[in-house]
């Protein structure tokens, strides 16, 4: 058998091509994982673009706060320097959804993470007055907070036109602030005793007649009831002693949980889901400002029908979504009335 062997220029030719070869693949590899982040980021960036700007402002509603600060400095001729700070608070789970908002929010603000909670902190005058404002001047908070966003956006443009900087100004927003939340409290309250607050009677929905709640309706975006669910809602799964058998049954509870000072908007929320029923949070220490009410809907046909196909067409975006798909897997069981055996039983209690 005749053998051929390479020259030595055929084998140097042939190692050329391979180290070639291998440099190629290398550089289209490169070149296809660039792609495939480049793609990655626009698919992220439109998703976050899907964060539905009525869901923010629900979710504010629900677990935002606007603060003005007072913060001691003897540097300043005032003595004092005045700070702005919107917040968004979340459970440590849910920085994610922060991000999401904050991307919605053109990037402002920071984000901190406890063994407790996720912030979103806004104190950036400029950003504030660019970005947030604007936002909840378009889509407006629908709680009492409307009270606090209109009060701080007036503090933030005496602050944007330096005015703060004057004695008249220092005091005017020491009002304002005197008429929000707890008003003026601690340090505060001892150096300036007889601030007077403004009048800060800003109701969103000021009439009980049903012409009047019709109208208010329209003003809630279903995304807004999302995002308020997000913040504020609740997908309880309860295994309960039957009182009239040995046995025991499965009761979904759909509720979202509110101040009572906002009974009104609660009652239109029932109104635009057409179901549930409002009850009064109950427990020891509760007063008429501190007790909540709760929308609660527990009629298996209304949260099969009405609940569960609702965030499903506007669906949840942080961690609770994960209760809520618990939620729709435990009803598809109860269809299938797999709860009324032992054995099925035991699934809801794994």
């Amino acid at each position: 058998m005749h053998h051929c062997n390479p020259s030595y220029k055929q084998l140097n030719h042939f190692i050329n091509w391979l180290l070639l070869l291998c440099i190629t693949l290398l550089i289209t590899r490169d070149f296809h994982t660039r792609i495939s982040v480049k793609e990655a980021n626009t698919l992220r960036r439109i998703k976050n673009k899907d964060l539905d700007d009525y869901y923010i402002t629900g979710l504010t509603d629900a677990k935002g706060y606007f603060s003005i600060l007072y913060i001691r400095n003897k540097k300043m001729k005032l003595g004092w320097v005045l700070r702005l700070n919107f917040q968004i608070k979340l459970s440590f789970k849910d920085k994610e959804l922060l991000k999401k908002i904050q991307e919605a929010f053109e990037g402002a603000g920071t984000i901190t993470k406890n063994n407790k909670d996720s912030c979103l902190d806004i104190t950036s005058l400029s950003e504030i007055v660019n970005i947030i404002i604007p936002h909840f001047d378009k889509y407006p908070l629908l709680t009492k907070k409307w009270e606090e966003f209109k009060l701080f956006k007036q503090v933030a443009l005496i602050m944007y036109k330096k005015q703060h900087l004057t004695e008249e100004g220092f005091y005017k927003i020491l009002s304002i602030k005197a008429a929000m939340g707890n008003g003026l409290t601690g340090t505060l309250a001892e150096n300036f005793p007889n601030i007077v607050p403004v009048d800060s009677s800003i109701i969103p929905f000021n009439s009980s007649s049903n012409n009047d709640k019709q109208e208010s309706l329209k003003n809630i975006d279903p995304n807004w009831i999302s995002g308020f669910t997000e913040g504020n809602g609740s997908f309880i799964v309860d295994v309960l002693q039957e009182s009239y058998t040995s046995g025991k049954t499965v009761k979904l509870n759909f509720q979202i949980i509110q101040n009572e000072s906002d009974k009104e908007l609660l009652s239109l929320i029932i109104l635009y889901l057409n179901c549930g029923t409002i009850k009064i949070e109950e427990g020891s220490g509760l007063t008429s400002s501190t007790r909540n009410k709760i929308i609660t809907v527990t009629k298996f046909e209304d949260i099969n029908n009405i609940i569960i196909p609702f965030f499903k067409k506007f669906p949840l975006q942080g961690i609770k979504r994960l209760d809520l798909d618990i939620f729709i897997k435990i009803a598809e069981l109860i269809k299938t009335e797999v709860h009324l055996t032992t054995a099925g039983l035991k699934k809801f209690c794994l």
